[in-house]
């Protein structure tokens, strides 16, 4: 069994992914813990269909407008911070007019407004299903209209996990928005506004992250995203990252083109279509520009522009070279629309892209003086008019992304970093964080069960953070890196685990004040995901489980540990990425401690019922998807429900499913959910009928078991939520959101309903069916066409408006799905 599936493994990644060498050129095998983002919404099939996640926001859009009775628990979800932390800020759009009203574009938060300098802000665009921002522009002849470019285009796991939908416009400030279309674009790198025109619009488009396609390069639009035409395509692995374009002469325009091509296992961001091209006839002709410039073509990757708005034609230019890391080669300068570049990097340092130039990379000429420029790279730099060398810029959170003028005055700069947005009044000397954002990314939160005010979490780029006094803006940081497990023992609150990636655990036992490493036993040479699994026991908090490619278990508060499993994955990759064929979730028995269930990221899982001696498979009747939560009924381990990331790719594929007999069947409770993925499941704590599910929209609910889901709360639907935990004492529930921080939700004293809930447009019978016997449907739909699919989401039968139609399947629980245009009606069948 074992050997089929690692097969099966190896045809679809190793094909699909892996080994996919179109170039002669050498390519670095990588261990990219960092991509497990877009790993877990795209396993096994290597990439992430853009059009079925766009019809699934479409689906749960519809949802909103149309079902009456959507919200189960009405009570509105009131955000937790970190306000004092901040998250990562992607693009920054400034009023033309009004130096206190400008905006920000961040990186899975979506886009917020402020008119008062950063003393308050407003989230404007959470109607639009798309969290994830590229670009912001704003229009100097139209200060109300505002251009939105959806999906981080920086070449990280965030912004190959969280695609965008386009291009968005608003014409009232960004009160309200309509699509302005580049819908398959992906990813959106710059959106330029002609000085002159609100309705002629350059935009940087780079298409897939993971993967090769021609909705790439330059798009032009002339009557406000109504039509837009491509102007510029070079091959469908060349993005084009940054654009810019003559403010007195719209047909001049500059285009940054990166040739870059990515899996998770593997990244080749250089080549030979990199390059600065130009066209001056406004897109007819392109010429690539490199007299000048040095000659590592084939080597090359990601560029940034910026033309000097006093004196357009001067440009300056970025350059990196090295495909694997797109190390930083220097800052270049053009005097004359770029025929001709010279390199004034003097002293900036070698490492001023760190190892990550794909990152970042962007350059920023004062637009009242062609002689004064920015650099933004790990750290921001800047080079003042009359003066050669270059400066670093003050004390600022690192992973710099964006910087914006004010319109009036050069002196007056914002800078958007992975920290959060920071302003400087006196050209870049002295910077001031402005707070009040909560746009933290949460991987993992916990409540302190003892003193429930204090909230804990990792975060990505800002370490693991918490409050000791319940308020949203005094989050400290207890422990460097990327922050993941925060476990804080419920009988004392003093003693606190927390992890940063691939596993690095830690403990306090002074409440927080200092930490030190916990992983003595844990063998160094294990496999470890990016988010390492690790637990206490419901039964005992003295004993944690802790998870590699094998479980391990303390029973000494993390003193010492000792492995308990042999391999529980697949086993290494083929790639030789130790990040992957581990585990994912751990789910120990509420009653039996001899009882432990564990998920992995390659689909595999496994049960022991004697404390670890033995260990069974339980994964046959489960689709190969990645992992992300089992949670165990509290009051019987024989029940666990599992649930798994990814979006539909081509068929139907189970998001939650559960067993009763300790794994040896399993049942898709699925049902009304839109096909996203779904990150955490949680039995509630005094009724294991009614569940929560933590998804990338929202919250979800079912108090039948699954039978009939429903949006738990209100005001959370548009983000992603990672972890949920409810504190029972209290009946709160915390969720941990990528990207708009904590938020809490008073949880109703609610009951659990036993019956199905039938709805009344789609009704099947009999049900449960006999094999052999006839299925009748009952539907008020016409023109509908209807599939079953089983367990695992494999189409089994399928038929175009027929009513009646003989049973010819193996007993066992199937889903039956009835859809046209404008409905997806799902029901169970159970054939007998």
């Amino acid at each position: 069994m074992l050997i089929n599936r690692y097969t099966f493994l190896l045809v679809v990644l190793c094909g699909a992914i892996f080994i996919s060498c179109q170039k002669s050129k050498s390519r670095r095998v990588l261990q990219s813990p960092e991509d497990n983002l877009y790993l877990q919404r795209a396993f096994p099939n290597g990439e992430i269909n853009q059009e079925n996640v766009i019809a699934t926001r479409k689906h749960v859009k519809s949802i909103l407008s149309n079902e009456d009775n959507i919200y189960k628990n009405n009570n509105p979800w009131k955000s937790e911070g970190p306000t004092n932390i901040g998250g990562r800020v992607t693009d920054i759009a400034r009023h033309p007019l009004l130096s206190e009203t400008f905006y920000i574009g961040c990186s899975v938060g979506g886009v917020f407004k402020t008119i008062n300098g950063g003393q308050d802000w407003e989230p404007i665009f959470d109607n639009v299903a798309s969290p994830s921002i590229g670009s912001i522009a704003t229009s100097k002849t139209n200060p109300n209209t505002i251009y939105v470019g959806t999906g981080e285009a920086n070449a990280s796991a965030t912004s190959g996990a969280f695609i965008g939908s386009g291009v968005y416009r608003s014409d009232d400030g960004g009160n309200t928005w309509r699509s302005a279309g580049l819908e398959l674009s992906n990813h959106i790198g710059r959106l330029v506004v002609s000085d002159t025109d609100a309705d002629i619009v350059v935009a940087a488009a780079t298409g897939k992250l993971y993967g090769k396609c021609n909705n790439r390069g330059v798009y032009k639009t002339t009557d406000g995203g109504e039509n837009w035409e491509q102007l510029l395509f070079v091959s469908d692995s060349t993005a084009c990252i940054d654009v810019a374009m003559h403010p007195f002469n719209p047909n001049i325009i500059y285009a940054a083109m990166w040739e870059r091509t990515r899996a998770p296992w593997q990244r080749d961001y250089g080549g030979p279509s990199s390059g600065i091209y130009r066209t001056l006839d406004g897109g007819v002709t392109w010429i690539r520009l490199e007299e000048g410039l040095p000659n590592n073509q084939n080597s090359r990757g990601r560029m940034g522009i910026s033309l000097c708005a006093s004196d357009p034609d001067v440009i300056y230019l970025t350059l990196t070279d090295n495909e694997i890391s797109n190390q930083f080669l220097g800052v270049y300068r053009s005097d004359n629309l770029g025929e001709n570049w010279q390199n004034i990097s003097s002293d900036l340092p070698s490492n001023t892209f760190s190892s990550f130039g794909w990152f970042f990379g962007n350059i920023r000429c004062n637009p009242a003086d062609k002689d004064e420029a920015y650099v933004l790279g790990l750290n921001a730099y800047k080079k003042r008019s009359g003066e050669s060398d270059w400066n670093l810029l003050g004390d600022m959170h690192v992973d710099m992304h964006a910087l914006e003028f004010a319109a009036n005055d050069p002196n007056d700069i914002l800078i958007g970093n992975d920290g959060g947005i920071y302003r400087s009044l006196d050209g870049g000397t002295n910077f001031t964080f402005l707070g009040d954002i909560p746009i933290t990314q949460f991987y993992n939160v916990e409540i302190d069960f003892q003193l429930p005010e204090r909230l804990f979490g990792g975060t990505q780029d800002n370490n693991t953070v918490g409050t000791f006094t319940g308020n949203n803006d005094d989050y400290d940081r207890l422990i460097g890196g990327d922050g993941f497990h925060v476990n804080v023992d419920p009988n004392d609150s003093n003693i606190i685990y927390a992890e940063s990636q691939f596993g690095n655990l830690r403990k306090s036992v002074n409440g927080g004040v200092s930490f030190s490493s916990v992983l003595n036993g844990v063998d160094a040479d294990d496999r470890s995901n990016w988010n390492t699994p690790v637990i206490l026991s419901p039964l005992n908090p003295e004993v944690l489980y802790y998870g590699t490619q094998r479980l391990y278990r303390s029973i000494n508060q993390a003193d010492n540990w000792t492995a308990i499993s042999d391999d529980l994955t697949l086993g290494l990759h083929p790639s030789g990425a130790t990040s992957f064929g581990t585990l994912t979730t751990i789910a120990p028995s509420h009653i039996d401690d001899n009882v432990i269930y564990t998920g992995s990221d390659d689909g595999t899982v496994s049960i022991t019922r004697d404390g670890g001696i033995t260990w069974q498979n339980i994964n046959p009747d489960i689709p190969q998807r990645f992992v992300t939560k089992i949670s165990v009924n509290p009051e019987a381990d024989n029940e666990a429900i599992i649930t798994f990331s990814g979006y539909r790719y081509l068929d139907y594929v189970p998001h939650v499913m559960i067993t009763k007999d300790y794994g040896q069947s399993w049942t898709d409770i699925s049902s009304n959910l839109p096909e996203f993925p779904v990150n955490d499941i949680e039995y509630n704590p005094s009724d294991s009928n009614i569940l929560y599910l933590a998804t990338d929209m929202g919250v979800w609910t079912s108090n039948n078991e699954g039978l009939q889901w429903q949006i738990l709360g209100t005001e959370l639907i548009n983000t992603i939520v990672n972890d949920i935990k409810i504190h029972e004492p209290t009946n709160m529930m915390v969720a941990g959101t990528f990207g708009r921080s904590i938020f809490s939700l008073e949880l109703d004293a609610v009951s659990s309903i036993n019956e199905v809930v039938t709805d009344n447009n789609f009704k099947l019978f009999p049900n449960p069916a006999a094999r052999g016997s006839i299925l009748n449907v009952e539907s008020d739909l016409t023109d509908f066409t209807i599939e079953i699919f089983d367990t695992k989401g494999s189409q089994v039968a399928a038929y175009v408006d027929e009513y009646t139609f003989p049973i010819d399947l193996p007993a066992g629980t199937y889903t039956v799905i009835l859809s046209n245009d404008e409905n997806r009606l799902l029901r169970k069948l159970i054939v007998i």
